[in-house]
């Protein structure tokens, strides 16, 4: 029986990466627009967001680069919680990523209190995410532009020889689990119709 490679490395790490993939594919992992993510967690002394505004999960939209702030829909009514105080993408996120880990609190709050007076005063602790720098990924997800879908992405999930790429990075929906999912059923797909047919 014949062996298959059912590859799932991103893109930054598999640019790097000593392999013999065909031509196409090797232009087409490097031109897959694979961008940065960054999330803070905001750890505070109360849950003011349910305590004084009513809020009890959700999402807040800003026009800041912050991007968005996350309230738990869980825990409630215990005496700490903790929000998302950013989740950005692209060059907002890249921007970010430079800053030291206090400055990226600094960078969350000063933000957060414009739509939260009570940011300061409350605050407690913070941990931060900045995917391009976590080792094994290099980044967060791929998003191809509709020019890109009808060029690119087709080179990206036919297989070359016996390789198959896999990856919610490798699918319509980066950056989501169902993505993952929905490029592996198109890989068994494949390879299980090239078994039957041998």
């Amino acid at each position: 029986l014949p062996i298959y490679c059912i590859c799932t490395l991103p893109p930054p790490i598999l640019r790097t990466t000593a392999h013999d993939f065909g031509p196409m594919v090797k232009n087409t992992l490097n031109i897959i627009p694979f961008q940065n993510s960054a999330r803070i967690g905001l750890q505070f002394k109360r849950r003011f967001w349910e305590d004084d505004d009513r809020i009890f999960g959700g999402i807040s939209w800003t026009n800041q680069p912050i991007n968005e702030i996350y309230y738990p829909s869980h825990g409630f009514f215990q005496p700490k919680g903790v929000l998302i105080g950013y989740y950005m993408f692209g060059p907002p996120s890249d921007e970010v990523t430079q800053l030291a880990p206090a400055a990226r609190i600094e960078y969350a709050l000063r933000q957060g209190e414009k739509l939260h007076p009570q940011y300061r005063a409350e605050f407690d602790n913070a941990f931060s995410v900045n995917w391009s720098t976590v080792p094994h990924i290099k980044g967060c997800l791929s998003h191809f532009p509709e020019k890109l879908t009808k060029t690119l992405y087709p080179f990206l999930i036919k297989p070359d020889g016996n390789l198959h790429l896999a990856g919610d990075w490798a699918s319509h929906l980066g950056g989501w689990q169902a993505g993952a999912f929905e490029s592996a059923r198109h890989v068994v797909k494949n390879i299980h119709a090239k078994v039957a047919a041998s």
